[in-house]
Order: structure tokens, then sequence, then C-alpha cells
């Protein structure tokens, strides 16, 4: 009987640790289960090397075994989930979480001003504080920017989202005359109508359609031309461009979660995913 004992244990000793030792049914966010068995054995290995940024200082798998009340481990397991399904590497896997890690708890977060008519929601009140550096003719603005107002509406008055003007020199001035426009229609209230309007049309846009986007929003033309002309709006466009040059802005959409740099992937479920965790550590959670 012994030596049967001994045999099975040096059987078990030898097999590869099984995947289902992973809490899998405390990840949140991603779907394990339908992972290959490759994606599953990266997705194992990631989450016992990986230590959780926050709360939790055991790597991602202890943690999630041994303190289900650590939202952090389980939003981590999610995202390692999400990426290994995406077939990516152990080792890219973990320069990902590093990314993400530096987006949640930077060593710096930034003061950014904002102006409340280009603002969805109360940046004042709001636990969670979006801002977007974006140009109104930039196609990848078109993607995101609209997907982030989405988000943002339907998670409540918890969250804002601010618009500040960067048009870049790739549509040379007809970018400013855009970001100009749509000063000018927040100026009566309908900034974001403005802006969301524009993304749809961006590719034929011109000094004529942007004048034909105010009439069909029905704003007041003549005070929009005379406000999109003046001093005060080209000095508004031209402050927030100086301010996202000095926040090192290169290229746009750029984003700002309560002062922390974005430098994730830029789609809806990493978005979603991370003004949750935000908002879970504004609320006090770990």
């Amino acid at each position: 009987m012994a030596k049967y004992v001994f045999l099975l244990i040096v059987f078990l000793l030898a097999q590869p640790v099984a995947a289902q030792e992973i809490a899998w049914d405390r990840v949140m966010g991603a779907s394990p289960g339908k992972l290959t068995s490759a994606q599953k054995t990266r997705a194992t290995e990631a989450l016992r090397s990986i230590h959780n940024y926050y709360g939790c200082s055991r790597t991602v798998a202890d943690c999630l075994k041994t303190d289900p009340k650590c939202e952090t481990a389980r939003r981590l397991a999610g995202f390692i989930v999400r990426l290994a399904a995406f077939d990516r590497s152990v080792t890219e896997i973990k320069a990902a979480v590093l990314e993400r890690s530096r987006s949640v708890h930077p060593l710096k977060t930034h003061r950014i001003a904002t102006k409340n008519d280009h603002c969805i929601g109360d940046p004042a009140v709001a636990k969670v504080a979006v801002v977007v550096f974006g140009d109104v003719l930039c196609p990848f603005c078109a993607q995101i920017i609209p997907m982030l107002h989405r988000l943002v509406k339907a998670r409540g008055s918890s969250l804002s989202l601010c618009f500040k003007h960067f048009p870049t020199t790739v549509h040379e001035q007809l970018g400013v005359q855009a970001s100009e426009a749509m000063v000018a229609a927040a100026l009566q209230g309908k900034g974001w109508e403005f802006l969301l309007a524009a993304y749809p049309r961006r590719r034929e846009m011109s000094e004529k359609k942007l004048v034909e986007l105010a009439r069909d929003l029905r704003l007041d033309l003549v005070r929009f031309e005379k406000d999109r002309s003046s001093r005060a709006v080209r000095r508004l466009v031209a402050g927030d461009k100086r301010e996202g040059l000095a926040l090192g802005i290169a290229g746009t959409p750029q984003v700002y979660v309560n002062g922390k740099e974005w430098l994730g992937r830029k789609d809806e479920v990493e978005f979603a995913d991370r003004l949750d965790e935000e908002l879970m550590l504004k609320n006090g959670g770990n």
C-alpha cells in the first residue's frame, strides 16, 4: 500500500500544475472559459508571476484565492485574460500590466483647467473627471471620443467628460477653424452637439460645411460667425493647444482620468474598465 501511495505522490508531483487551480470564477470583465488551452496556459503563468499593484500585494493568482474582496486583483485578472485572448505572450502581458499600473497609480497627476461649456457633467463635483485633448477632424478622435461620451453619460453624475482643443497640423488651418467653430457652438450651449455631429462629416469638412453644421444645429448664425472669428475664441483654442504641448502631447486623442494620463489600449472595454476602476478607488475600494 505504501508503495502505491509513494508512486501516486511521484505521479502527482510530475504533473504540470492544473490551470483550474486559478480562481477563475473571481475574474472580472473577461471570460476565461473562452480561452484556448494555449491561451489559458499563458494567462495562468501571467497570473502566477505578476504582482497585484494595489490592495492585496501578492501575485494576482494568490490575491484571487486569498483576498476575494480585492477588486483590483479581480480587474487585473480580467485584463490579463483579455490580453491572453489576443494571443499576447507573457512578456507582452507583463509590459501591458506595467503600463496599466502607471495609468492608474502614476508618479504624477496633472491639474487641467476646464470650461463648463466644453463638459458633459460637472468636473467640480464628479468623482471621476475625464479630460480628452482632441482634434475636430481627427479620424482616431472620431472613433474614440463619441465612445468616451457614451461611457461617461451611462455612468451618471459620478463622472464628467471635458474636451480640450488640440488641432493638429495634419489638417492645416481647417483644423483650427473647426475648433473655433466648436467653441462658437459651445457659447450657444451646443459644443458637444457640434463635435459629435462633425465627426461623421469630417471627410467632407470645409469652411462651408462648418456653417451648414451650425445651421443644422439651429444656432444663431450671426452670433456664430461673430464668435468664431473673435479674439477670445482664438485665444481659447490656442491656449488649449499650448497646454497640451506643455503636457507633452504629440497626437490625438489624449485622455486623462482624474489628471492621470491614459497609457493603455484605446478601446471600449479597456476604457470602461479604467473608468470603473477609478470610480472604485474614489469610493474607497481596493
